[in-house]
């Protein structure tokens, strides 16, 4: 049934004989209550009688035992009455919140007649399987009493009834049983905690020990507890002084045997005097006269005290009490499976370590440990634990011991179905490849082919990313991608440290998660955005970090191919490619980077040609062989003879290829289109009928050509996501479109003698407004100009302001234009229906109008004292032309001295924004400029001459590349190999380097404390010299009143 108490607490409870099988009540709680399989089981075991309890012993029980429990998902075991140790539990659950299994063990016929009168169940009334609630009575009970409550506090209470009354004690029989079947049949750890205490206490820890569960006796809680730990420590004093001796044993202690064997004899003076100490446990004669409570002591003290942890409340040994819970277990299981003492890897203690998260005693066993082979699987296998439950830690310290780290990424699956924060990633799989996957939330699990069609997903749709090439099987990798999916930003970070490519591993990371935090519905939660833009900006500086490296250690031919090398499990990216489409802005920027792009920019030659020198070689295309192009040596080395044929093919190459010359010359005709597209749509495309000239056929041809380049670009982009995602490709649709869309109107036929008049007014508009479009994307061409290029993208970033402010503005000036009509208009003037009065096609406009211009200074205050307005005709009193005026006093309050400066305010944060960071994006939009020239061919109208020109150049490489094939995969692997080896180096460099900042942040930590300390101690001595000065004259003082 259910119990109610009177502070809303509520409680399982059920009644069972003492004999009941102890596996019915493990079912009950595991499928009848369904609670969790616990981590360990805490039986706390002290006395039932009231004592007081010192703050250092609450803070041990509150923030102690329930942390541990808490930590584990562990049970708490007591004998669950409202007094004693019972009592102090339940309070450190109900303070803590906590929602810790409290389970209580009592008799019944311990408890008051009222509340089993309660508590049972009424003939009749329930069936069988039905839970019956009831409400615990308020019972005051007298000091003494034979009866006692139920602690409140508790999740659960098991009723043991014997049939008898005041049958104390019988509840530990059936509560040992039940840990005992819990431990030894479904492998659950134990651990007793003892506090004060009472014969009936030892009776329970003996039994306990007994049985293989391990004990921690919290020392200076008082009673037995206390005995128990002097008593030991006595033991240990003592055996310590006689081989010291010798081995003849302690002269002055009376415990040592003839034979030099030792047992605990109460004529001894310490043990007499230990065991009668009445601030810890009052023995009279009887207790001092039981065999059976002497028998016990002794067999605790001399056989079990391996099994015993200490702990303190006066010492810092264990740093809480949970640590000496977790010493207490691996003591234990190192009794039981290691009896010989041998010094090897027992796995075993290392997972109780781990399910305590307590790295600190894993180390401790893994150092003192002989590992064998096998040690590392097992190993991998409790590193996969680490990882899915996000303790970085323990990962780092089995990765340094040696764990099959290739094990575990061979075992992903485990890991991306057991982690515990994955639903970010289900609802990605959901709701992003539900074409693709069924996947069906939230229960789902993954599978292989879910996470690669996933992170295929993640890589942006634009290059495919292969998990299964075979030459580049890095574990590390594998396991970074996992917790960068999964937000586990330092596991991600240790498993980067051990990749092979740590650059283009950290780049991945980026990408992964700027894609996933832009899908639909993945993310939903502020903390995980603000998780995944920390996450991105620490991979950035990692890769930042080892790039600096290898740009300071490395020649530039190493650092060039290492920059340039190409990705084989991901479409034969580089680093530059990979930086472009995560963003990663300072990447981009960094010096060894922009020296490549610089390089790449200009290709085959050494100087940038700008718009003018491109013209001069249209005009005269044999000023190539002239001083006004300089060409790099590797392409044309005039020290070689060579003949001019093959010096002018170069030299046409080097200048056809650079993307500089094809952004001067898209330049160059983007202006001349510009000029000829208004030539002929103001002179040539008239209404009267006329035959087609041919300027209008150059023009069409262009237009044409440009628009053949257009879908050139978009599949050499191989995918249409990719290029549809710059902005510049939408601009240039729109653009397309609707200059298409006016040529076609203006030329649709009427009569004989004319084109279709409204057709062609309306195709002039349209192409007024493409031809407004072509001059603004002109803009593109200052992205390559440090100053201006940051600023077009400021006024990118404004307009994103400005749509906030038009909608602020939208809101207010209808709410004051319709506040105008109301006030303004009378009803016969306005006949929505139509009549003769229908004025509402002045009105309606009158009401967005009016208040647009009166923001911009036409305030119409000549109109508002008039009968009749422009917009809003009609008489009107003096009240509501006053309170019209009051109206726009209001509004244009509002939006003067609110709506626009917070305008002026979001463009000056966007302004000062982009200036901070104007250096970096110039250069990643320089990058994006130099991506897209590579693509292109030459601009229209020369693009046919670059097709033709391209042909020819794939042709003589075809030629020769089935001789060279051989000398090119032997001088490519050796390449690899030098890259490689030059990236790790870099990656250790900046280890070491990480390890030293930590040092040295470590010294000073220490250095600031030692001053702390230093001060501290000085202000004591200064309190000091003051009070021994006080003493001493209040001594003197004392002599002269004497004498006086």
């Amino acid at each position: 049934g259910r119990v109610w108490f009177a502070n809303n607490q509520r409680g399982k409870y059920i009644r069972v004989d003492t004999d009941t099988d102890a596996a019915d009540i493990a079912d009950l709680f595991t499928k009848v209550y369904n609670l969790s399989t616990p981590g360990v089981i805490m039986s706390v075991i002290g006395s039932l009688l009231d004592f007081t309890v010192s703050p250092a012993l609450e803070k041990i029980i509150q923030r102690g035992v329930v942390k541990a429990a808490i930590t584990t998902n562990g049970w708490i075991t007591t004998f669950g009455y409202n007094a004693g140790y019972c009592k102090l539990m339940g309070e450190a659950i109900r303070v803590n919140n906590s929602a810790v299994p409290c389970i209580g063990f009592c008799s019944w016929g311990c408890l008051p007649p009222e509340v089993k009168e309660k508590m049972q169940f009424p003939k009749g009334k329930v069936q069988d399987g039905q839970d019956y609630s009831c409400k615990y009575p308020r019972i005051n009970i007298i000091p003494k009493s034979k009866y006692e409550n139920l602690e409140p506090n508790h999740s659960h209470y098991v009723l043991s009834d014997t049939g008898q009354l005041y049958d104390w004690g019988n509840e530990s029989y059936l509560r040992a049983a039940w840990e005992a079947h819990m431990k030894n049949e479904h492998k659950i750890p134990a651990v007793m905690i003892v506090i004060q205490g009472s014969t009936g206490s030892c009776r329970a820890l003996y039994e306990g020990l007994k049985s293989g569960t391990p004990a921690v006796l919290v020392y200076g809680s008082g009673g037995v507890c206390d005995t128990i730990v002097d008593l030991v420590r006595h033991c240990n004093s003592s055996l310590r002084r006689s081989a010291a001796a010798g081995g003849v044993g302690d002269q002055r202690c009376r415990c040592f045997r003839p034979d030099g064997s030792w047992e605990i004899s109460l004529d001894c003076p310490f043990v007499h005097g230990i065991m009668t100490k009445k601030t810890r446990f009052k023995f009279n004669v009887t207790v001092m006269k039981d065999e059976s409570f002497l028998r016990r002591l002794k067999t605790i003290v001399k056989e079990y005290t391996a099994m015993i942890v200490i702990y303190d409340m006066n010492d810092d040994t264990y740093d809480g009490v949970d640590a000496a819970l977790l010493e207490a277990l691996i003591r234990a299981q190192n009794i039981t499976e290691n009896p010989s003492g041998e010094e090897r890897l027992d796995i075993s203690r290392v997972q109780v370590a781990l399910g305590w998260n307590r790295p600190d005693f894993a180390q401790k066993i893994l150092v003192t440990s002989d590992k064998e082979k096998g040690d590392r699987n097992a190993l991998g296998s409790l590193l996969i634990h680490a990882l899915a439950w996000n303790l970085h830690e323990f990962a780092d310290l089995l990765i340094e011991h040696g764990a099959n780290v290739a094990m575990v990424s061979a075992n992903m699956l485990i890991l991306y179905n057991s982690s515990n924060n994955t639903d970010h990633l289900k609802r990605y799989v959901h709701y992003n490849l539900g074409e693709h996957v069924q996947f069906k939330l939230p229960d789902q699990g993954f599978d292989k082919g879910v996470i690669d069609r996933m992170i295929n997903q993640l890589c942006g749709k634009e290059q495919e990313f292969n998990s299964n090439v075979s030459n580049e099987t890095d574990p590390y990798f594998e396991l970074m991608v996992w917790a960068a999916l999964c937000l586990y930003p330092e596991i991600a970070e240790s498993m980067w440290r051990g990749t092979q490519d740590p650059i283009r591993s950290a780049l991945f990371g980026i990408l992964l998660l700027s894609n996933i935090k832009r899908s639909k519905k993945a993310i939903s939660n502020a903390n995980e955005k603000q998780l995944i833009d920390k996450m991105s900006l620490r991979f950035e500086a990692l890769a930042i970090e080892v790039l600096d490296n290898l740009h300071v250690n490395c020649d530039r031919v190493v650092r060039d191919r290492a920059i340039n090398s190409q990705w084989a499990r991901f479409s034969g990216l580089t680093f530059l490619d990979i930086a472009f489409y995560c963003k990663a802005k300072k990447f981009i920027s960094h010096p060894a980077c922009q020296d490549i792009i610089e390089r790449r920019w200009k290709r085959g030659l050494t100087s940038d040609v700008n718009v003018f020198i491109a013209i001069l070689i249209t005009i005269c295309p044999l000023l190539l062989f002239s001083g006004l192009v300089t060409y790099r040596s590797d392409w044309v080395n005039p020290s070689k003879k060579q003949s001019f044929i093959f010096k002018a093919w170069k030299r046409v190459q080097a200048y056809c290829i650079s993307p500089s010359v094809k952004f001067a010359m898209f330049v160059e005709c983007y202006l001349l289109f510009i000029v000829l597209q208004t030539y002929v749509i103001l002179n040539k495309f008239s209404r009267k009928r006329h035959s087609i000239g041919g300027w209008e056929i150059f023009y069409f041809t262009w237009f044409g050509l440009i628009i053949l380049d257009e879908i050139q670009q978009a599949i050499v982009a191989r995918n249409l996501q990719r290029w549809w995602r710059r902005i510049w490709n939408k601009i240039d649709c729109v653009m397309y479109l609707l200059t298409l869309t006016g040529i076609i109107l203006v030329h649709i036929p009427g009569d004989n003698t004319m084109y279709h008049e409204d057709a062609f007014n309306a195709g002039r508009i349209v192409l007024s407004t493409s031809s407004t479009i072509f001059i603004i994307r002109m803009t593109q061409m200052f992205v390559v100009d440090s100053n201006l290029g940051p600023t077009i993208l400021m006024i990118r970033k404004m307009f994103q302001d400005f749509k906030v402010f038009l909608f602020l503005f939208a809101i207010v000036a209808l709410a004051f234009g319709t506040g105008y009509a109301i006030c303004l208009t009378n009803p016969e003037n306005v006949s929505i229906s139509g009549g003769s009065s229908d004025n509402s096609s002045v009105i309606v406009p009158g009401i967005l109008f009016y208040p647009f211009f009166q923001m911009f200074g036409e305030l119409y205050v000549d109109e508002l004292g008039s009968n009749s307005t422009t917009y809003f005709p009609g008489k009107r009193s003096d009240e509501r032309i006053a309170f019209a005026v009051v109206l726009a006093a209001l509004y244009l309050s509002i939006v003067v001295l609110m709506l626009v400066n917070i305008l002026i305010a979001m463009f000056s944060d966007t302004y000062t924004r982009i200036k901070d960071k104007e250096d970096v994006i110039f250069k990643s939009q320089k990058l994006e400029l130099l991506l897209e020239m590579e693509d292109s061919l030459l601009p229209a109208p020369f693009s046919f001459i670059h097709f033709i020109f391209s042909l020819l150049i794939k042709y003589r490489q075809r030629l020769k590349v089935q001789q060279h094939l051989e000398e090119m995969t032997e001088e490519n692997n050796w390449h690899d190999a030098i890259i490689r080896s030059a990236i790790t180096d870099s990656l250790e460099e900046y280890l070491k380097k990480e390890r030293a900042r930590q040092s040295a942040l470590t010294d000073l930590q220490m250095k600031e404390t030692a001053k702390q300390l230093t001060r501290k101690l000085k202000s004591i001595e200064e309190e000091l010299v003051l009070v021994r000065d006080a003493v001493t004259m209040a001594t003197v003082d004392a002599k002269s009143d004497k004498k006086v």
